[in-house]
């Protein structure tokens, strides 16, 4: 007999599939994956990193009729250092910043989930909303708790149990005290 959380685990696996559909191609220009090659620098437009990106509900959520027309601007640019992923909006930039080594060896749920995440911070940036208001802990940002938000709906509507929901927004950049914090922000209690 198949228990709740195996269940889950199904229902969680198809999802994938679903995410499979959205290719994450990692194709750049000049970048073939040959070893000791590094991403690292290189530039390239979001639909051609994350192909069909344009059709997933949960990005027209964020964009509504204006969809394609954004994604169409948005660049994806590897960087090394710290970190999974942020936005660069300086000089009018729209670019998804993203670690060379999670986009290679990060899981497909979460890579999907963060960019999901980030896309939302870049609607923020296009309404003039300041994305790093000072005034907030992290976990207490209306930026982060949004962009959060969107990415806990999109996990639930792929059935992600809690539990793999909770461990996905487990980032070393948040100190182990907020976790609860930002759980209870995200109605995840």
């Amino acid at each position: 007999m198949k228990t709740k959380s195996d269940i889950e685990r199904v229902r969680l696996n198809r999802s994938l599939a679903d995410i499979d559909a959205v290719r994450f191609t990692h194709k750049f220009p000049g970048w073939e994956g040959h070893k000791g090659m590094t991403l690292s620098g290189v530039e390239a437009p979001l639909l051609q990193v994350f192909r069909g990106f344009e059709n997933v509900d949960a990005v027209h959520g964020i964009f509504g009729a204006n969809t394609g027309k954004v994604l169409a601007k948005v660049k994806v640019a590897v960087y090394d250092g710290m970190g999974y992923a942020w936005i660069d909006n300086e000089r009018g930039r729209l670019r998804l910043m993203i670690n060379r080594q999670y986009l290679q060896k990060g899981r497909k749920i979460d890579i999907y989930l963060d960019v999901i995440h980030e896309l939302t911070h870049i609607r923020q940036h296009m309404k003039g909303i300041d994305l790093w208001d000072e005034r907030y802990r992290y976990v207490d940002r209306p930026t982060e708790i949004e962009a959060y938000g969107n990415a806990v709906t999109e996990a639930r509507r792929l059935g992600m149990p809690l539990k793999e929901i909770k461990r996905y927004l487990r980032v070393p950049y948040i100190p182990k005290e907020n976790f609860e914090r930002l759980f209870r922000n995200l109605g995840l209690e």
